[in-house]
């Protein structure tokens, strides 16, 4: 257990410093969709991730193979309906969780593959990748860290990053100073 809270830390951090990064060729607001896919479940290994419209099910706009802690880039996207599938990597099973999930227009996301394979944890995150000002860097930090059911998260001088954050939920964006930044969790 010890382990799998660590390596849940892990992938929450990296999560959350992956996000700063990103946020810099996104500054301006735009009528495109933007979604990536993250395996942040620990228990369930390497998966395959797809996205396909509920339009035409033959359109599969995007294919992640993800370790844990793993995200993939963002895809532009049409708004519209579309399922998410995961399956173990290199299966031909069909998919253990299925979800359908609405893209709207100008809009960037994470689905995400949160909590026990069993709860099947397909989340969506709304990602606000509006760039901080050019000295500092924007985190946000996911509870993707079984069996911690509720993490508070604080930064370098103890300033608050998060609070009694859930397992599956995101916390709020926080600004710090770019560059390597020891949190407590």
């Amino acid at each position: 257990r010890a382990a799998a809270a660590g390596s849940g830390v892990l992938a929450l951090l990296l999560l959350a410093f992956g996000l700063a990064l990103a946020a810099a060729p996104a500054a301006a607001a735009s009528a495109t969709s933007m979604l990536r896919l993250a395996q942040l479940s620990p228990d369930q290994g390497d998966l395959e991730l797809t996205v396909s419209s509920v339009a035409n099910p033959d359109d599969t706009v995007l294919i992640a193979a993800l370790g844990y802690g793993e995200l993939s880039d963002y895809r532009n996207l049409e708004a519209g309906d579309y399922v998410i599938a995961t399956r173990p990597a290199g299966s031909t099973e069909p998919p253990m969780v299925a979800k359908t999930i609405s893209v709207q227009a100008g809009t960037t996301a994470t689905v995400a593959t949160v909590g026990a394979r069993a709860d099947g944890g397909v989340t969506t995150f709304t990602d606000d990748l509006t760039a901080p000002d050019p000295t500092q860097a924007r985190v946000r930090v996911i509870n993707a860290a079984p069996p911690a059911e509720q993490l508070d998260v604080r930064g370098p001088a103890g300033e608050q990053v998060a609070s009694a954050l859930a397992l599956g939920a995101a916390g709020p964006y926080t600004t710090v100073a770019p560059g390597q930044t020891r949190l407590s969790v």
